[in-house]
């Protein structure tokens, strides 16, 4: 299953890649980012469905060290789990979370984000609930205008994610 979805991913990139967008700002003041991702979770034993997430982002400032930007979003991350003695189980994400952005290179926009948010996962007996600050570091390059493709790396329900990237 993952290896359909990641391929999936690669195809629709390539798809889309053939249009390369003008040097430009990937990331500044009103634009709005929706992700959408594929993870490698912390706890991939008995995994049924990897970690898949969906993060909005919208950019409040930039002119930031010229190149700067901050943006303001929410995520949501789900992860889905079969234990030996059939009962299934979940993990899930969501809160707020804010970046920093900074465009080193034409079309490739690096931040680092912080998130805070409640997180669901299993636990003898049931699910229990607790609040879950993360941080991670992240990559996005755009092919055009409207679409690329992203990366992080940190901590939450996945520790890496990866997937498309699209500018509304």
């Amino acid at each position: 299953m993952k290896k359909l979805i990641l391929s999936a991913l690669c195809a629709l990139g390539m798809a889309f890649g053939a249009s390369q967008a003008q040097a430009q700002s990937t990331f500044e003041q009103g634009s709005n980012m929706l992700n959408l991702g594929v993870g490698l979770g912390v706890k991939t034993k008995h995994q049924t469905v990897p970690p898949i997430s969906i993060g909005y982002e919208r950019s409040v400032v930039d002119g930031l060290i010229e190149y700067g930007s901050i943006g303001l979003g929410a995520e949501f991350e789900y992860q889905s789990f079969r234990h030996p003695d059939k009962r299934g189980n979940l993990a899930l994400f969501v809160g707020p979370r804010i970046s920093l952005h900074y465009e080193f290179v034409d079309n490739l926009d690096t931040y680092i984000t912080g998130r805070a948010g409640l997180e669901l996962y299993p636990k003898e007996g049931g699910t229990a609930t607790s609040f879950a600050p993360s941080i991670s570091l992240g990559a996005r390059y755009l092919f055009s205008d409207k679409f690329g493709i992203f990366t992080e790396v940190g901590t939450g329900i996945s520790i890496l994610h990866l997937g498309m990237s699209f500018n509304l």
